[in-house]
Parts: structure tokens; sequence; C-alpha cells
């Protein structure tokens, strides 16, 4: 019997070259966007915690020394940080000004910072519903194909199985009724109820 060495590197394939004069697409996709709504303009970017060195803990007022190394930019930070919400906004508002023809926008989810110990479902829920509603506004005319992260569920990876007795109680349902208000704008009304 033969078995395929897992440590073989594939050989890789040259990117496809389109066909010219073959239709395409222009799609804009989202992903892993953290907004931290605990960002400090001025607070230390580039923090330290012993063993822990984390964005988790950057640009955040409560987390910054009299020193600043690299203090926390207006519009963000190529540092250890999430993103401060205007970083988001300003990026929505510059893409819909550029780019004007695009067919149609898919977010992958992880809208909430690094902070997971903070996280509930009354903060994800705001969080989603203003992240959404920012895209909207941006794109109101755009379809929007959405799925959430990982960091939506509360605690962060927590998405009960349907097998477990008390689903209906630990389940995620609550999380699927605030994407059910949050994505009407780009989904059929026929389609909601599948939807919880």
């Amino acid at each position: 019997m033969a078995f395929n060495n897992p440590w073989k590197q594939a050989t890789l394939q040259p990117w496809p070259i389109p066909v010219v004069g073959k239709p395409t697409m222009r799609v804009l996709h989202l992903t892993d966007i953290h907004v931290d709504r605990k960002y400090s303009v001025g607070t230390e970017a580039d923090c330290s915690h012993g063993a822990i060195e984390t964005y988790k803990y950057c640009c955040r007022a409560q987390n910054s020394s009299s020193t600043i190394k690299i203090p926390a930019g207006k519009y963000g930070t190529p540092a250890k940080c999430d993103i401060p919400f205007i970083m988001f906004e300003e990026t929505m508002k510059w893409i819909s000004s550029h780019e004007r023809n695009l067919d149609y926008i898919i977010i992958t989810g992880d809208f909430e910072s690094h902070d997971v110990w903070a996280n509930n479902k009354e903060t994800t829920t705001a969080n989603l519903i203003n992240i959404t509603d920012t895209i909207y506004q941006y794109f109101p005319n755009i379809p929007v194909f959405q799925t959430f992260g990982n960091h939506e569920g509360v605690p962060e990876d927590s998405f009960a199985p349907h097998s477990i007795s008390e689903y209906d109680s630990r389940g995620p349902q609550w999380l699927y009724k605030v994407l059910n208000q949050t994505w009407t704008k780009w989904l059929p009304t026929s389609v909601q109820e599948t939807i919880m």
C-alpha cells in the first residue's frame, strides 16, 4: 500500500491569465476587519506585556505608558493594534468613490476586536449592526454576500452544535436573529425564516 508523503512540497502552478475579451467581474472582499472601539489616538501602538506580546492590548488608553515609542495614529498604526472605526469608515468611503463598477461584495466575518474576553452579546450586536449599516451606507445598490467569523461567537469560537441538549438556550440563535435583522437589506423576505 502506498501513502502520500504529507511533507512533499506541492508543485506550484502559475496564476491563470484571463482570456482577452472574456467577461470579468469586479468583487470587493472584506474580511477580518477587527474594529477596536477602544482604540485611542496617541497611545502606545507597540506595547509589550512580558510573555504576552500581542495587539490585543495595544493602542488603548489603559495600556499606555508615559513613554510612547510608537504613538497610535488617527487612522491606525502598522503595529500591534486592531483598527479604529474611522479607518474602516474612511476606507469604505474611499472605495465607494473610486470603485464605481463593483458587481458584488463578499464579507467573511470577524468584525470584532481581538479583546475576546470583553465581547458580549450586546457589544457584538451593536458592532454587527454598525459595521453592516456603514457598508450599506456606502454601497446601497451593490449585492452583498455575508457570513460571520469565529470572533462573532460569544465567547469567541462558540457555535454550539445542534446535538447538545441545551441548544435552544446556549446556541447561537441570538446571533442569527441579529444577522436576520442586518442582512435584510440584501436578502428577499422569503428567506428570512431560514436564517433563524
